[in-house]
């Protein structure tokens, strides 16, 4: 029995010793620290604030924070805009985010909805990025797209953009939907 618990005791021994302890090569190829956040955070909640009024609110299951690759990724993402009488106007969620820190754009994926109270329209999505420094929102090309109007009109297609600035929507293909006129109300 004791010489068995002497080899057992060897073999740990030699095992722990047999691991490298030198991570300065895996460090200095920055391998490492693409694939691990600085930081994580469980419950991700940011709020913006103007003039003592809540602007915007984002909320995230959870926070990764990549601050060398200037990105956070972010799981369960629920936001909402504030209209100046402090109403929600928009409120959005999707299954994930990626928040690039340094230029404010955003690649959002799985079960995109958000939802404008102001202009009473619905858009789903599967796939949507934001450009920021162009105000533009658009799809990966391929997924579709549906926007819906509460008062029963829809929009759906392929090749979805939004240009904020020109408040212009554009799809390129498979585009179908219904039209309500005021008169046919």
């Amino acid at each position: 029995m004791q010489k068995r618990n002497s080899v057992l005791t060897l073999f740990m021994v030699l095992s722990v010793f047999s691991c490298s302890l030198d991570y300065q090569e895996i460090a200095g190829s920055g391998e490492l620290s693409e694939k691990i956040p600085e930081a994580v955070l469980h419950d991700f909640i940011h709020r913006a604030v103007k003039d003592t009024k809540l602007v915007f609110s984002l909320e995230a299951e959870e926070a990764q924070l990549f601050q060398t690759q200037k990105k956070t990724l972010l799981t369960k993402v629920r936001f909402r805009e504030y209209d100046d009488n402090g109403e929600m106007g928009v409120e959005g969620r999707a299954n994930s985010a990626v928040y690039f820190t340094d230029t404010e754009n955003a690649e959002i994926y799985g079960a995109i909805y958000f939802r404008s109270t102001a202009e009473e329209t619905t858009l789903y999505a599967s796939t949507l990025f934001w450009d920021k420094a162009n105000r533009v929102l658009k799809s990966d090309g391929e997924q579709p797209v549906r926007i819906e109007k509460d008062d029963g009109a829809y929009l759906s297609g392929s090749g979805f953009s939004v240009d904020a600035r020109r408040k212009a929507l554009h799809y390129t293909r498979g585009v179908f939907g219904k039209y309500i006129h005021e008169d046919d109300e």
